[in-house]
């Protein structure tokens, strides 16, 4: 046991006296180091400082964009665009703009509409050229009488592809300045409405890289994500991989894509740079370049002397650890064979080290260790099966998950897309106490849309799973119906005063008393009440009961869209939505239907479906009296 300790004190006292020798050396070593490292840091912090200032520019084109976006999904008709909601929403989207522009001190910010959904006067456009405060509104244009195979368009024709843009400093004639642009592609629901976006100035802004000292000949450059030339001395709006040798270009562009921020030496035609680095948010690059002999020249001489000195002490310490440790390598390189037989499959092989200190001890431990391992092996070949098996169990309740998930994800989102967007708006200074109230009206609103869902979800997940059953109540069948109107039609028919509503229960039915149960019933029929409003955009739509010697139940017939013959069935599977008009946004998930479906099921009740496309819509509700319930006359 005392072995080992005497050999390794005597390695590490050697070492000891070694390493004391040659601190004031290292000493002067590390301070050039540090000189080096500090002419660098300085480079970089210049760098640091650029970039910055530039972020902030970039970063206010997003800010702007976001806030717009967030106007769009706020103030963006739940029925979608159409020849009668596009002026109302111009002018509210208009106002918000021209107050977001002034509050945020912006050059320009605009949307323009797809047009597709807008055929006429597609934008919306204010621009502050002059800088004053004074916001001008751009006269209207449609995006189709542009030629968009034009550079200039980038903001465009990019942003559809890409779904966001950041153009290349570009000049516009109208204003006398280099701009550059930000653009990103809205889209609801899936349905693409527009591109949005806003400018800066790059013109000031070239002037100040362009004047900036950095030693005696650095510059600064500014790159693109494809190492085109932005901004420099000599290959401004050229490609690096151009007028770089291929090596010297392969070189920067994988160093620079590494890390946020960094530097890196290299050569250019016989000259040594240094250059400092810094990714940008839009992921452009914005670089400081310097000859390295500007910064270095005060520790080359230096470097070179502690280098030779560096090596020396290098060989000298490997010989001297070579010749202390061979004594206690040697059983343990014996020990690592063994590990390797072991290894390679073949666990019956034992230490037999007799050395009286540690290494006998671990001999015994991986004699020990080997055993178990033997154990464990045939121990994992039994679990190996249980865990295959729950490995298939656990993928395949991956899968299920992962589709209801993308389910949820649409209606999830664009409530709380609603929620977010006004919540912002509401920290937004500049907006008066009506149009905060209006925000908040909007969120309580998005906010019960969202906890309706949540609920739909928990009712239909407990049917599925058969923990939702039949409470029996006796009422009578009219009841049903007035209960019903006088909760939801006022609601209803004060969305959309262009339905006529119309009830039918006939004097036989007034005195008809049944049992069932009437809340699963009620949630039945406000789901297919709902339906036939949201389906409906004028027209009327009929509600009544019926009951006869073997059936009792309910009918709701709407002028709607209706639907195909050959969609009938899947209507009432979970999560299918039909919608015959594309350019519509009809909210919900595709769960109500198949709620329904379910909940009847449990009352022993039936549901069909009478429709065409274009003809509206008859859904029937039926119970056997003889079967499933009572039913009494009072007459």
């Amino acid at each position: 046991m005392a072995k080992i300790q005497t050999k390794t004190t005597g390695l590490f006292i050697l070492i000891a006296v070694i390493t004391s020798s040659l601190v004031a050396i290292l000493a002067l070593w590390k301070s050039s180091q540090i000189l080096k490292n500090e002419a660098v840091e300085k480079l970089l912090y210049q760098t640091r400082f650029q970039a910055s200032a530039f972020e902030k520019d970039l970063s206010q084109l997003e800010n702007i964009t976001k806030s717009v976006e967030a106007m769009i999904s706020a103030y963006y008709p739940d029925e979608g665009i159409n020849k009668d909601n596009i002026k109302k929403l111009k002018a509210q989207l208009s106002n918000q703009m021209e107050k977001l522009g002034k509050k945020m001190e912006a050059l320009s910010l605009w949307l323009v509409f797809n047009p597709e959904l807008v055929p006429e006067g597609q934008n919306i456009d204010f621009y502050d050229k002059d800088r004053d405060g004074s916001f001008t509104k751009a006269k209207p244009y449609n995006i189709d009488d542009f030629d968009l195979q034009s550079s200039h368009m980038k903001w465009w024709t990019d942003a559809l592809k890409y779904g966001k843009i950041w153009t290349e400093p570009y000049y516009w004639k109208d204003w006398d300045m280099e701009l550059i642009t930000y653009s990103k592609a809205i889209y609801i629901d899936s349905v693409f409405i527009g591109c949005i976006g806003s400018d800066i100035d790059f013109t000031e802004k070239r002037k100040e890289w362009n004047n900036i000292q950095l030693y005696s000949s650095g510059y600064i450059v500014l790159i693109n994500q494809n190492f085109k030339f932005i901004q420099h001395p000599t290959y401004s709006n050229q490609d690096g991989s151009n007028v770089l040798p291929k090596n010297l270009f392969t070189h920067l562009t994988n160093n620079v894509n590494k890390t946020r921020e960094g530097f890196i030496d290299y050569n250019f035609s016989g000259t040594q740079k240094v250059l400092a680095f810094k990714n940008l948010s839009n992921h452009w690059i914005l670089m400081s370049v310097i000859p390295t002999k500007e910064i270095y020249e005060p520790i080359y001489e230096i470097g070179n002397s502690l280098l030779i000195i560096l090596v020396l002490v290098i060989l000298f310490s490997i010989g001297i650890s070579i010749l202390f440790s061979k004594s206690i390598t040697s059983p343990i390189e014996k020990l690592s064979l063994l590990f390797n037989e072991a290894k390679n499959g073949d666990l019956s092989v034992r230490s037999n080290f007799k050395t009286n200190d540690e290494l006998e001890n671990l001999g015994t431990q991986f004699n020990y260790f080997l055993s178990q391992m033997q154990t464990m092996i045939s121990k994992l070949k039994e679990d190996e099966i249980k865990l295959t098996e729950a490995k298939e169990k656990a993928e395949e309740s991956d899968k299920l998950k992962t589709a209801f998930l993308e389910n949820l994800s649409h209606e999830i989102r664009t409530p709380l897309t609603g929620i977010v967007g006004y919540a912002e708006l509401l920290i937004t200074e500049g907006f008066s106490f009506e149009e905060k109230i209006e925000f908040l009206e909007t969120i309580q609103k998005n906010n019960d849309n969202l906890l309706q869902f949540v609920e739909d979800i928990i009712t239909f997940s407990k049917l599925e799973r058969g923990i939702i059953h039949s409470q029996k109540n006796n009422f009578q069948l009219h009841s049903i119906v007035e209960d019903l109107l006088s909760e939801l039609i006022p609601l209803y028919l004060n969305q959309n005063n262009q339905i006529e509503f119309i009830t039918s229960v006939s004097l036989h039915n007034s005195n008809i008393h049944i049992v069932t149960d009437y809340n699963l019933l009620i949630k039945t029929l406000k789901i297919l009440l709902d339906n036939a409003f949201k389906f409906t955009n004028r027209g009327n739509i009929e509600f009544g009961c019926f009951s006869n010697e073997n059936q009792w139940g309910f009918f709701i017939k709407d002028t709607g869209i209706g639907i195909p013959k050959k969609y009938h069935d899947l209507i009432f599977k979970k999560f299918y939505k039909y919608s015959n008009d594309k350019t519509k946004i009809y909210r919900g998930v595709g769960m109500g239907l198949a709620i329904a479906d379910k909940i009847l099921s449990i009352l022993n009740g039936t549901i069909t479906v009478n429709s065409e496309t274009g003809k509206g819509s008859c859904f029937l509700i039926e119970f056997n009296l003889n079967k499933y319930s009572s039913i009494k006359n009072d007459e």
